[in-house]
This record gives C-alpha cells, sequence and structure tokens, in this order.
C-alpha cells in the first residue's frame, strides 16, 4: 500500500511540478528514442539472419578491381565471369549479379519500375531463395523468360496462380514469366534492390572471345563452398585470362575475398559503432544532467527524509520507495522513446538513405526491446540510488533554511556535473567539426558555378555497326550527324533565345565519364584520368578559370586538348605553363584550366567535342536562372524531328546534383542536430547546476547585497564554484577530445582532415556560451529585491 502511495505521489508530481517533470521526460524519452533506433540496425545489420539468405557463413563475394588510384572498376562482367567461372567451378558453386533499378517494363498496358536483377543461372539457389511457383533458374539462360518477386506478384498480378507464362515486357521485348521467388534485398550489389524486383538470367557458359577488352560492370561474384581459392590460383587464372586481352595487361588489377554479410555492410560497420557509441553518449550525458537535477530535487526534501528515517525507514526501504516514486519519470520516458523510435525506424530510408542497407528490413525486435527495458531499470537505479541522507537527523529536522545549508553528497554532484560536461565537450566538438567538413564537402570548392543548365539527351541506340562502315560513308555519316546537331542546336536557341547552346556531351556534374590510362613517356608515369567532350563555350559557361593556354576554337580539331591544373603538375612538376604546345601522343595541349570536383575523383582531361559518327545527340543549354526546361518542351521545339527520338530525356545538372548530395546533405542535417542535442543538454545541465548552486546561496547573497555588496562581487560570490566545475570539466573534455579524435583517425578518414586549430576556436566559443549558462540563473539571483528574498526566507 506504501508503494503505491508513492507511485500515485510520483504521478502527481508529473504534473504538478512541470519545471522537473518536462524536462527529465521529453530529454530521456528522446535519447532513449535514438538509442533504441540504433540498437534495432545494430541488431539487424550485425546479427539477425539475413532474410532469404541460408547459411552465409558459406557464402563470401570475390571482388577482381582494376585499380586507377582514385576509383576502381570491377573487372568481372557477364562473358568475362563465365571465363572465370570456367576455370574455378572445382572449388564450388559461383554466381554473378547485377541490379539495375528503375527499369521501366509493362503488365497489361500498364507501366511500373522494378528492379531488374540480371543473374547467371542459378544465383537464387546458390543463394537460398525460397521458390514459389514455376521452375528453378539453374538451367535458365536468356531466352528463358522472366522469374518475378513475391511484391511483383502480389501488387502487379493480384497472386494470379496462373501467372507462369504471362507476359512481362522491357525495352520492347516481351518475356513470359518462368516462377515467382520470394524477395531478396540482401544482395550486395550497387545499387541496392528493392522488393518490386525481376530476375533475368543468361548464359554463363558463353565465354570471353578472343580479343574482347570490354570489362565493368557494378555487378558481384558469389561463392558458395567450404575451401576459397588461394589467391595463386586467382593469379594463374588472371595471367592466363590477360593472354587474350594484351590491352589489359598494363593495368592494376586486384584481387580480394570477402564474407558475404561483411561485403553488404562495407564500411557502413564503423558508422553503426560509432552512431551506437554517440547515442549512448547523449543518452549518458542525459542522464547525468538528470540525476543531478534530481539530487537537487532531493536536497529540498531532506526534512521528509529524516522524518521517515526517525520512524524506523531502513535507508534500502527509502530509496526504494524513491525508485517507485521515479517510476512515473521513467515510464513516460520509455514509452515516449518507443513511440519514437517507432517513428524514426519507419523514416530510416529517408533519413539514412544510402548510407546504411537493409534498412527497409529493421524493426524493433524483442531482444531490442528487451534491451531498452534493461537500460530503464538502470536508468531507474542511477536515478534513485544516490539519495542524499542526512548525517545527523535532529540537525536536519531543526534545520531553519536560512543560511547556506551544507549540500550532502557535493563530491558525487561534481563529479557528476564535471563527467556531464566532458562528454558534451567532446560530442559537441566532434560534432560540430564534422557538420563543418561536411558543410564545405557539400558547398563549396566545386571550382566551377552551378549555373541552371540542362543536359538534352535522345537517348538514340548505337548502332554498332557504324565503326565497320568503309571510309566514304563514314563520312557521310558524321556529316549527317553534324549537320543534324547543328539544326537542332539553331532549333534550340530559337526557342529560348537567351540560352547558351553547346555541343557538350558532358556537364560538370555528370556521370558520362570515360577513364583513361595512359603512361608519359617522358617521365615515365602512368596517369589515370577522366576524359569529358566539351566545345569552346563550356569553360565560360560554368565559370571555370582559364589557367595557361586558351581555350577550343572551330579551327581545332580532336587532337586539341585542354587538361586541368592538377593533371598538368602530373606531367611537369617545375612550371605547368611551359605543357602549352606539348605533344601527348597524336594530341597536344593548347590550355589548362583549375581543376573542379567531379563524380570519378580523378583529374580531367577535355576533348574537343568534334560531331561523332552516332545518331545519339547530346547538347548542353545554360539558361538564365528561373527558366526550366522539360523533354516535352524540347519534342516540342525539335518538331518533325520529334519522331525519331522517342526516348528523348532532359537532366538538370542542380537536380543531378542534388541526387548526388542528397546522402551528404542528409549526414550533414543528422550531424548538426546531435550537436545541438548535445549544446542544448549541456547547457541545460550547466543552468541548472548553476541555478542549484545560486539558489541554495540566497539567503546569504542577500544579506550581502543590504550590506552594500556591488553586483559583480554577487556575481562572484555566486557563480565561483559553478565556474570552477565547468572550466575543469571543458578542459577535461578538451584533452580526451584530442585524444579520441588521434585515435579514432586511423579508423575515419574524415577525421584525418581535422583542422585543429577550428577545434580550439571551437572548444573556447563552448567555453564562452557555457558561461554565460551558468552566469545568466545567478543574475537572475543577484538581481533579485533582497528584502523580499530575507522576508521568504
Amino acid at each position: 500500500m506504501l508503494y503505491l502511495q508513492r507511485f500515485r505521489f510520483g504521478l502527481k508530481r508529473l504534473f504538478l511540478q512541470p519545471a522537473l517533470s518536462v524536462p527529465v521526460v521529453l530529454s530521456l524519452g528522446l535519447t532513449l528514442a535514438a538509442v533504441l533506433t540504433v540498437l534495432s540496425v545494430y541488431y539487424t545489420l550485425m546479427i539477425r539472419p539475413l532474410p532469404q539468405i541460408q547459411a552465409p557463413e558459406q557464402l563470401s563475394v570475390r571482388n577482381l578491381k582494376v585499380d586507377f588510384g582514385a576509383t576502381s572498376v570491377n573487372l568481372l562482367n557477364q562473358s568475362i565471369f563465365a571465363h572465370f567461372k570456367q576455370h574455378l567451378r572445382s572449388y564450388g558453386q559461383w554466381g554473378f549479379v547485377s541490379a539495375v533499378t528503375n527499369e521501366r517494363v509493362q503488365t497489361s498496358q500498364q507501366e511500373h519500375q522494378l528492379t531488374r536483377l540480371d543473374a547467371s543461372a542459378g544465383v537464387p539457389e546458390l543463394l537460398g531463395v525460397q521458390l514459389l511457383l514455376g521452375n528453378s533458374s539453374t538451367a535458365a539462360d536468356q531466352n528463358s523468360g522472366v522469374w518475378i518477386s513475391e511484391t511483383v506478384w502480389q501488387q502487379l498480378y493480384q497472386r494470379d496462380a496462373e501467372v507462369i507464362g504471362q507476359t512481362l515486357s522491357y525495352k520492347g521485348k516481351a518475356h513470359k514469366i518462368a516462377g515467382v521467388y520470394k524477395d531478396v534485398l540482401a544482395i550486395p550489389t550497387s545499387p541496392e534492390p528493392a522488393a518490386l524486383q525481376f530476375w533475368h538470367f543468361f548464359d554463363d557458359t558463353q565465354q570471353k572471345s578472343s580479343g574482347q577488352v570490354n570489362f565493368g560492370s557494378s555487378g558481384v561474384t558469389i561463392f558458395r563452398g567450404q575451401k576459397q581459392p588461394d589467391e595463386a590460383t586467382i593469379q594463374q587464372w588472371l595471367q592466363q585470362f590477360l593472354q587474350d586481352a594484351p590491352e589489359l595487361s598494363k593495368l592494376s588489377i586486384v584481387s580480394s575475398q570477402r564474407d558475404y554479410r561483411a561485403e553488404i555492410l562495407g564500411d557502413k560497420v564503423k558508422l553503426i559503432w560509432l552512431l551506437l557509441a554517440v547515442t549512448l553518449t547523449l543518452l549518458l550525458i542525459a542522464a547525468l544532467n538528470l540525476t543531478n537535477l534530481l539530487l537537487a530535487h532531493y536536497q529540498s526534501r531532506s526534512q521528509e527524509f529524516a522524518v521517515q528515517m526517525l520512524t524506523g525507514c531502513s535507508v534500502f526501504r527509502l530509496k526504494l520507495l524513491v525508485a517507485v516514486e521515479n517510476l512515473s519519470l521513467v515510464l513516460p520516458s520509455v514509452i515516449l522513446g518507443v513511440l519514437t523510435s517507432l517513428w524514426l525506424v519507419k523514416s530510416l530510408p529517408f533519413l539514412a538513405g544510402d548510407s546504411l542497407p537493409l534498412l527497409h528490413t529493421i524493426r524493433l525486435d524483442a531482444e531490442v526491446l528487451a534491451v531498452h527495458c534493461l537500460l530503464a531499470v538502470l536508468l531507474l537505479v542511477l536515478f534513485s540510488w544516490p539519495l542524499p541522507i542526512p548525517a545527523q537527523l535532529a540537525s536536519a529536522l531543526s534545520a531553519s533554511g536560512k543560511g547556506q545549508t551544507k549540500q550532502q553528497n557535493s563530491v558525487l554532484v561534481n563529479v557528476l556535473f564535471i563527467s556531464q560536461l566532458t562528454l558534451s565537450t567532446i560530442i559537441i566538438c566532434g560534432s560540430v567539426l564534422l557538420a563543418y567538413q561536411g558543410y564545405r564537402h557539400i558547398y563549396t570548392g566545386y571550382g566551377f558555378e552551378l549555373v541552371n543548365s540542362y543536359m538534352i539527351d535522345t537517348n538514340t541506340k548505337v548502332d554498332p555497326g557504324l565503326v565497320a562502315l568503309p571510309p566514304e560513308e563514314m563520312r557521310a555519316s558524321m556529316l549527317h550527324y553534324q549537320q543534324r546537331n547543328e539544326l537542332l542546336q539553331q532549333k534550340v536557341r530559337q526557342r529560348w533565345p537567351e540560352a547558351i547552346v553547346m555541343n557538350s556531351r558532358q556537364q560538370p556534374v555528370d556521370s558520362r565519364y570515360t577513364i583513361r590510362t595512359m603512361t608519359d613517356e617522358r617521365r615515365n608515369t602512368p596517369m589515370t584520368f577522366a576524359v569529358s567532350r566539351v566545345d569552346s563555350q563550356y569553360f565560360a559557361a560554368y565559370g571555370i578559370p582559364l589557367l595557361h593556354g586558351r581555350t577550343f576554337t572551330a579551327e581545332d580539331s580532336e587532337q586539341a586538348i585542354i587538361i586541368d591544373l592538377t593533371l598538368a603538375r602530373q606531367l611537369s612538376a617545375e612550371d605547368p605553363a611551359q605543357l602549352i604546345g606539348r605533344r601527348q601522343g597524336i594530341e597536344h595541349i593548347v590550355g589548362i584550366v583549375a581543376p573542379v570536383k567531379n563524380l570519378s575523383g580523378l583529374p580531367m582531361w577535355y576533348v574537343n567535342s568534334k560531331p561523332l559518327f552516332t545518331e545519339r545527340q547530346l547538347l548542353v543549354v545554360v539558361l538564365p536562372e528561373g527558366q526550366s526546361l522539360t523533354a516535352a518542351e524540347v519534342q516540342q521545339t525539335f518538331g518533325e524531328f520529334a519522331a525519331e527520338y522517342p526516348e528523348l530525356k532532359v537532366e538538370s545538372m542542380q537536380q543531378h546534383w542534388l541526387n548526388t548530395t542528397r546522402q551528404d546533405r542528409i549526414n550533414f542535417y543528422l550531424i548538426s542536430a546531435i550537436a545541438a542535442t548535445a549544446l542544448l543538454l549541456a547547457l541545460l545541465g550547466i543552468a541548472g547546476m548553476s541555478q542549484q548552486q545560486s539558489r541554495r546561496k540566497r539567503y546569504e547573497i542577500a544579506v550581502r547585497m543590504a550590506t552594500g555588496a556591488s553586483q559583480r562581487q554577487l556575481l562572484w560570490f555566486a557563480g565561483r564554484h559553478s565556474g570552477l566545475i565547468l572550466l575543469l570539466g571543458i578542459i577535461f573534455g578538451s584533452a580526451l577530445t584530442l585524444l579520441i579524435f588521434n585515435y579514432i583517425s586511423g579508423y575515419f578518414s574524415l577525421f584525418k582532415v581535422m583542422n585543429w586549430q577550428a577545434l580550439l576556436l571551437l572548444e573556447m566559443v563552448f567555453a564562452a556560451v557555457a558561461l554565460v549558462a551558468m552566469l545568466w540563473p545567478c543574475w537572475q539571483v543577484v538581481r533579485h529585491d533582497p528584502i523580499q528574498t530575507l522576508r521568504n526566507q
């Protein structure tokens, strides 16, 4: 009955003392929600079995990458994989799969966007994916039809039992449905597949033909077996393969092998551990703040506790009664944490984007909820166990409340406060510096102006037979292309008179790059760079500075090139200007421009964009700000030629930039939110500590004020204790920040470029803000009427 009364008393306090209950419930509930969400991510990705994958411990992924320095490209594609599998099939089962998202398919006169999984025959069986309908894919080839996922079967075919034999069309060709598999999301492809997916298999017995040197795809090679082929075996196959492709022998090819789950997670494991450490630290900061707040609350109830002790209540029972009383604060916090975490888990695909895999499979498991309940119990103990028990019960009962009452557990309060400040300094400094670096990475240092630019792509299929045309027919094809190109440019200029129309095949923010490797004959050093085809207006239109030489002219051929300063310094360590006029093979350098930030991360090699012998037209249009360009408008502008380009696309560079930086911007906002949360918790703790100390001294402050003390003297008297604790906390936090950043810089590349001067400046700013948060409660006490204070006492 006594415990029930205490619980009811706690519920009344919840509503009657909002100054105590609201900070506790909100700060504790929201930090618990963050911890619960990260724990769910950790459990799903690191512990829970992968969905639809059987015995993943027997699976591994073999990577063969062509290393270009700043970037790397997958060596294996479908045909090279067939060659690879033929030579290593004795070790176990091999499979190859790649994913294409947003593939347009037609079913019953309706268009949908699905993920297409191009795989070698038998990959679902290799992974252990359950077959629901139809035949197995172990003997499938490109003519066997397609296999759809359960979600496609349910949403597009309403689980029709007669779905086998129906058609699904894409790229203008109808394919019969041969089977239905369970949805499989745990595939380490890039991009990550969605539940709306279908499988199309290729014949992995067709090996690479002699002389074929094309390579690269986004696919992954999966192996299931007890014994991995050793590196010597891989190199033996590679040497045999390179005999048929001598052009690749000069490239650096790196082989590696990783466990299946590790390949899915990649470097995201470090991110998960970092998020877990940050959220637990925030929870600890909130818990320490609230413990100090409750200790101050207990201090005001010392007479009540003394009466209970004198009536026979033991220390353990008194602490248990206080724990039951605090249950009314912890339970709402736990409920708020669970509800907020449910919303966060549903929002993870938007919040995290591509930062983490398998986001759609994350949920609150029973094991995670059990850990959540355990944390709640630990918090309840933390809030209740450091209860200040009066050392002398009689003196506690006879205390008048006047003067500076000696605080119980003062050492504990100071230690908790210093710990909270130390952790806050670490989290605030780290997150603010990361947010600053993220801001600079996203919004600065591009080397070009993010103008209102559009790429018009007719998306015409290129006829491979054009390259084998006789010289006369090839010249006629090029002339036809040039005439058509000029005519389309003229139509665009007539429709948008203020536009800059360029015969360029790339924009500064673009993924259409050709990676090229060559050896500098003079220095005998290999170079890797990205090739971009542009015209004479390109550099002025995007504000790319010309450092040396000149830009392209109408008289220049394709042999005229412009390079950026980064590549120029690789060619000449002395004076890059000396490179003007220098020949590189059959090409000659006419200009050097400033480097730009591009998606390839490589130096740039600009080629004069002369007309090519292809019907695929690419035009770049730069419009004044506020204007826009759509595919429908371009189709209308092309007039009689529009029918020849039914797949015409228009891509905005600004929208491409938004899509490219979307994940970086989300990370920037999340890190900023963490910094703001840590700062808010720190300031609340500092203000609470200062208010507690000032209120304990308010009677003596009133007496000193009445006897003529100045406000500056009173502020020093009221805040000197809190100021000393604040100074110690920031010093310890700064020292630990330096040590921690120095340690984790070996694991996270972001911390390797940490600006230590900026870190020192940030800590000084934090100290100044914390000082204001400490002095404000002191000022509120000092400026109070001393006569009124003495009367109230």
